[in-house]
């Protein structure tokens, strides 16, 4: 890792002994000066945090890091700020008290927001940006750093009386960008029945009118829609949903139908699951669900005393290779890779224990085969999390509110933000 970092820096070191001039600074010392355009290069590397401290350096400086430029390349090199945010949800008390927790990664309580029916279950998240639904069957998009409500589903009714749809509707929802026009979308399927099970799928375009659900073709064939067993993953302007194993033209619980945010059409070919060719695997599969990974779609499947992670490597041939297997010292509901740890190796995991034991951290070092000991959430963290990455302009635009800067300089404490 660290030639790398040296390979990659070099050329911009080898031009600062050229282009640099010196001064003799108060008491004999040397200072050295360096360009403009250098400068912004090195702090294009700089962390988010490191970043905004430099603004107090200068005007100068302070001008450079409010400069959209600056801040687009930034948002390219640099480390974000990064957000746990999960659902939190006190089971064992009537009536349940919830909410959507915002943690740091090392899973301390920075804020709570609250004014959610019962049970939000985080379902994705983009940026600042969080979607999650709840047992009313309402899907909503909410900025985790101020709390506001930017989207919320209506009733899809088809027909069907609001009351008898509320009674029999489940959805499943995912949040992603676009790969060419770079839009936020929201893509919502929901199914109701009266005899038979219906599905119906929109999407939504964030910052167009964020009220507007416009009809979606329907997918090549149904697709999973019930919390606890369905998921969804957005990777390269694709979102991607498990098929279901009920309804019509049915489907191996592993298969993978495919939407594209930016043509906003379903892929007619599906993406065939890794356990489709091996009935033994299958036989022994507890779960199956999806998620991203460093830009590529990774299933989960777990069996009783571990859990395979698949990526997928050919989606037009349907090729997944196995490339992680994880142990499990106890049941767990939920395994779920966050994220790839900066050295490039490591893996950071969420486990959701299989009873109402506390969720946990873990990283996962392959090369070892063994994870970490645990780091523990807050306790009666429900169902999944997610990381929401804050780049540099959600820190530097004057109408963001100072919660930024309580977790920047790393006095937190815990508030609550109502939507």
């Amino acid at each position: 890792m660290a030639s790398t970092k040296k390979t990659r820096y070099a050329p911009l070191i080898a031009q600062l002994p050229d282009r640099a001039t010196t001064s003799m600074a108060e008491g004999g010392a040397t200072a050295l000066s360096l360009p403009g355009d250098v400068i912004s290069v090195i702090l294009s590397w700089v962390p988010v945090k490191s970043v905004c401290r430099f603004r107090c350096v200068s005007k100068d400086w302070l001008a450079l890091v409010s400069d959209p430029a600056f801040i687009a390349n930034h948002k390219s090199r640099g480390a974000p700020v990064q957000l746990l945010v999960g659902s939190y949800c006190e089971v064992d008390c009537a009536p349940y008290h919830s909410s959507l927790q915002v943690m740091d990664m090392d899973g301390k309580l920075l804020w709570t927001i609250q004014g959610f029916a019962m049970m939000p279950n985080v379902r994705s998240s983009l940026d600042n940006l969080v979607c999650f639904s709840g047992p009313d069957g309402v899907a909503r998009v909410a900025d985790v750093t101020t709390g506001k409500v930017l989207v919320t589903s209506p009733w899809i009714t088809g027909g069907v009386s609001s009351s008898n749809v509320q009674q029999h509707c489940a959805i499943a929802i995912s949040l992603g960008r676009s790969a060419v026009s770079n839009s936020t979308k929201v893509v919502r399927l929901t199914e109701y029945s009266q005899d038979e099970p219906q599905q119906t799928c929109e999407i939504l375009t964030l910052g167009v009118n964020d009220s507007l659900w416009r009809q979606a073709p329907l997918p090549p064939s149904a697709v999973n829609v019930f919390p606890y067993e369905s998921s969804s993953a957005t990777v390269n302007g694709v979102v991607h949903f498990l098929s279901s194993t009920y309804g019509i033209q049915k489907k191996p619980a592993d298969t993978v139908l495919s939407f594209d945010l930016e043509t906003e059409e379903w892929r007619s070919k599906t993406i065939q699951g890794p356990l489709t060719r091996d009935t033994e695997l299958w036989s022994k599969t507890d779960r199956v669900r999806l998620t991203g990974l460093s830009d590529t779609l990774c299933m989960i499947q777990t069996e009783e005393c571990h859990a395979n992670m698949w990526l997928l490597v050919d989606a037009d041939k349907s090729i997944w290779v196995k490339k992680y297997t994880l142990p499990m010292v106890k049941p767990f509901y939920m395994i779920e890779p966050l994220s790839v740890m900066p050295d490039g190796v490591k893996l950071l995991l969420y486990y959701r224990p299989a009873n109402w034991d506390e969720s946990v951290l873990r990283v996962y070092d392959p090369s070892v085969g063994i994870c970490s000991d645990d780091i523990k959430l807050p306790k009666h963290t429900f169902d999944k999390v997610s990381i929401c990455n804050l780049h540099l302009d959600y820190f530097v635009t004057p109408a963001r509110s100072d919660v930024h800067w309580t977790v920047l300089l790393g006095k937190t404490a815990h508030r609550d933000v109502s939507p």
